[in-house]
């Protein structure tokens, strides 16, 4: 009784405490804002600012030349993603050096600068909004600026230097259809704490390859930096307040911080409407929810060691958690057991289907180099051991935090990470996320063939299906390889990162331009915008058709597909769509749950030849297939067609907490199967105490599973004897164990993949997105009757039949392999296929 009365007390108190507690002033958060702000501005003693790497320094200004073919909408898209704009050299100095750098590449062409009179006839602006008045500096050739004809939006290029002609070294206004060069420019950055040194290479460099920055999620990073700084100065004063009370301040000298992130209003819709590009107004009542560049939702508050920001790396009682490189070593070996029942096509269509809805970018831009020795609090590198079997002699695996996000409503609070793509089930990872990333992908016609996305024929043999069209812009170029073929461009900057996943994109490409051009024939009087937004539109359904109807359930099983609503109708409209659901991600859910599929990849790739005939071809190694484009152009071994086959022919790894080695030693190494490489297991670690994810026993509890006192208590989800013990040695407590860690040491649900745990955070992630999304294929308005009754009878199947070269048949379930009953391969054409003539408009 008297500890009751004790514990009640306590309570009583600690209310007493919150609701007296006084906060700042207005002046006393006015002054820290200008602190902060101020601190996170210092200009760097180290260092001055510097250019990236490819990038050439002139003036206060970085600058480069790219070669890549793109019309004007591209290279303005190209350089936005770089975190700058097209070039505006304003001064005859400036243009004469943008003459030079773009005359120093041998592969050089005439490029767009950022000058053009789209908005106004005759009236030529800047990138910057500035009109460039007659008087002004132009460095035109005879007759320009405006020798086009009248009604065009003309840009403006600077010629190939030749001293033939008339308009070397020139500038000349040109249709902005036309497809050329491009120069970027953009400001320097500091350099972290490693400043003089190299940038970030190898290794390192392909890691930063797949936290890719925009420029907005900078932005609203450095937002949050000083939100962040504010909260940690005031705190930490003399009687300063609690971060609770911090949160619950209102003040205009707060949400200022976050000037120039909000969104307007939404537009009126059209009609017929699609889905933008971002995902804004998909919801118009929160017009951000699901929307690009925003926080990861929090399922559970974090639990951060400084209660604000600082990495999780105590447990229960203060004791410090074990060193990730440790429990990989320890936890998830390299012992490989396939599934006997699914195929490798599970693991590739979900990380295709990952990058679909998750990106989340981190600070290791160029310039930040997270060395052994660095202090720069972005850094939370990984320990290695000194007996370390793998990396002896590297006494850390450098590790770039991810970026932060401002807290809802630009209020102060516990740090929040972003995503930086649409959440949405919307084959974003096809088009791109943004309307300029789109635009760029987009090959705009208004002849017979319109709608179509940019391709590329193959280069050895023309008569066989397109490929992706190569890195039109730097963030797609696979800087580390040496051999003569490029990188591919779609709409997911991770496109190149491995073949299997270059294939996924290559077959959804050829999907669409083929839907495009039947949709072309039925309505020849559709524009190329009708054609390609309805193509689009189509292809999104199949994302979720294919996702909901045939590869979730393998993965979370019978009884989590029901109790999170997530069959499929079978017939008529889904009634379920709520404008009160949020369908933004869950940040358990990006940074451990939806990773289940690294315990499912293979270290070697299968490839089959059209009559799944595997003598003819040869397998290829994981580790040296990280960024290495020459399988997808390999003919003789079936280019990506082999291994989409392969991939419907080779089982899976079995779910267990065991990885193969070619991700947990040799990951993105350099150069390509060395010791020089990374450990994902110990990457996903870490990115969860990053994040300051709770343990494992708090997301068991959250899911209703009993919580755990001890290690023993696990046994019913976690039967092996042998990993229980091998937790007990790692992790001091059993709350200590690490989410990623213990969702893969579960069982197998009953007809699933994964565990309970990571069953049910999976069940709960995908429930909101279907009743969150305003565009959801079965909602009424979407899709025809008739219509709907064609999409529900698409598979992965009928597509990899449809859109790859010489295959005349396969098993209905591609997610299941074809020595399961009922699913023996059977003719393609004996596999339902859509009809194209129900979208026929008269």
């Amino acid at each position: 009784m008297g500890i009751m009365k004790a514990s009640f007390l306590a309570v009583l108190l600690a209310m007493v405490a919150i609701v007296t507690s006084h906060g700042p002033t207005e002046k006393q958060l006015q002054e820290a804002v200008a602190l902060a702000t101020v601190e996170l501005n210092r200009p760097s003693s180290a260092a001055a600012r510097v250019c990236s790497l490819g990038w050439s320094k002139y003036g206060s200004v970085c600058f480069r030349a790219f070669t890549g073919s793109v019309d004007y909408a591209g290279a303005k898209a190209a350089c936005r993603t770089k975190g700058g704009r097209l070039a505006m050299p304003k001064d005859r100095n400036t243009n004469d050096f943008l003459v030079r750098l773009k005359n120093g590449n041998s592969r050089s062409v005439p490029a767009w600068i950022g000058l053009n009179d789209i908005s106004h006839e005759g009236r030529f602006v800047w990138e910057d909004g500035h009109v460039l008045w007659p008087r002004q500096f132009a460095d035109w050739a005879p007759g320009e600026p405006n020798n086009m004809p009248v009604g065009h939006g003309d840009c403006v290029k600077i010629e190939k230097a030749n001293i033939l002609s008339a308009y070397a070294n020139r500038w000349r206004d040109y249709i902005c259809s036309g497809h050329l060069g491009f120069i970027c420019e953009k400001a320097p950055t500091r350099p972290g704490p490693a400043a003089g040194r190299a940038a970030p290479s190898g290794c390192q460099h392909q890691l930063a390859a797949v936290h890719r920055s925009t420029a907005m999620t900078v932005k609203l990073s450095n937002h949050a930096a000083i939100l962040e700084k504010v909260a940690k100065s005031l705190m930490t004063s003399a009687g300063g307040p609690s971060l609770d009370v911090l949160s619950r301040i209102n003040s205009r000298y707060i949400t200022s911080v976050c000037h120039g992130t909000m969104v307007a209003a939404c537009p009126k819709t059209a009609t017929p409407e699609f889905r933008s590009a971002d995902g804004r107004c998909n919801n118009q009542r929160h017009p951000l929810w699901g929307s690009t560049e925003q926080c990861l939702k929090r399922l559970l508050p974090p639990q951060y060691d400084d209660g604000l920001m600082s990495p999780r790396t105590t447990g229960r009682n203060l004791t410090p958690l074990p060193k990730v490189r440790r429990v990989s070593l320890v936890m998830h070996e390299d012992l490989r057991k396939s599934s006997p029942v699914n195929t490798h096509m599970v693991m590739q269509f979900g990380q295709f289907l990952d990058h679909d809805f998750t990106l989340t970018p981190s600070f290791q831009e160029e310039g930040l180099d997270c060395t052994c020795d660095s202090t720069d609090e972005r850094c939370f590198n990984i320990h290695v051991p000194s007996d370390d079997p793998d990396f002896s002699g590297r006494p850390c695996l450098g590790f770039s935090r991810s970026r932060s996000c401002p807290n809802e409503g630009c209020r102060m609070g516990r740090r929040q990470q972003l995503n930086q793509i649409t959440a949405f089930v919307d084959a974003s990872n096809v088009y791109g996320s943004s309307e300029d990333e789109m635009s760029s992908l987009r090959s705009r016609s208004e002849t017979r063939a319109r709608g179509l996305l940019k391709s590329r024929p193959n280069p050895a043999d023309a008569n066989k299906k397109e490929l992706l069209p190569g890195a039109m812009t730097e963030d797609f170029e696979c800087d580390e390889f040496t051999g003569s073929e490029t990188c591919s461009q779609a709409g997911d900057v991770r496109v190149n990162e491995q073949p299997g996943l270059t294939s996924m994109h290559t077959v959804f490409l050829r999907e669409h331009n083929r839907i495009a051009r039947g949709l072309c024939r039925l309505n020849p009087r559709w524009d190329d915008d009708r054609v390609f937004y309805e193509t689009r539109k189509i292809i999104g359904a199949l994302m979720q058709k294919i996702t909901y109807g045939e590869f979730l359930p393998r993965v979370i099983g019978p009884a989590a597909m029901a109790a999170n609503q997530l069959r499929l109708l079978s017939n008529g409209f889904y009634r379920g769509y709520s404008a009160s659901v949020n369908p933004t991600i869950f940040n358990v859910f990006a940074t451990a749950a939806f990773r289940f599929g690294h315990s499912l990849v293979q270290n070697s790739f299968n490839r089959f030849a059209a009559d799944f005939t595997q003598g003819s071809t040869c397998p290829f190694e994981l580790a040296f297939a990280f960024f290495n484009p020459s399988h997808i152009f390999d003919n003789a071994q079936g280019g990506p067609d082999s291994i989409l086959r392969g991939l419907t022919a080779q089982p899976h790894q079995d779910f267990d907490r065991f990885m193969v080695s070619g991700l947990t030693k040799r990951l993105f190494a350099v150069p390509a199967g060395s010791d020089r490489g990374l450990d994902l297991a110990a990457l996903n670690i870490q990115r969860g105490r990053d994040h300051g994810l709770p343990g494992y026993n708090a997301w068991r509890a959250r899911c209703g599973l009993r919580r755990a006192a001890k290690i023993g208590d696990l046994a019913r989800e976690i039967p092996d004897a042998t990993t229980r013990q091998k937790l007990g040695s790692l992790y001091s407590h059993v709350d200590d164990i690490d989410v990623f860690v213990g969702g893969l040491a579960e069982e197998s649900v009953s007809g699933g993949v994964v565990g309970p745990t990571f069953a049910c955070l999976i069940g709960m992630q995908f429930q909101n997105l279907r009743k969150g999304d305003r565009f959801w294929f079965e909602n009424p308005g979407q899709f025809s009757s008739a219509q709907l009754a064609e999409i529900r009878k698409a598979s992965l199947a009928r597509i990899l039949c449809d859109n790859t070269d010489g295959t005349t048949q396969m098993q209905p379930d591609v997610f299941r392999q074809h020595t399961q009953p009922g699913n023996e391969r059977v003719a393609c054409s004996s596999l339902p296929q859509m009809d194209l003539t129900k979208w026929r408009q008269w």
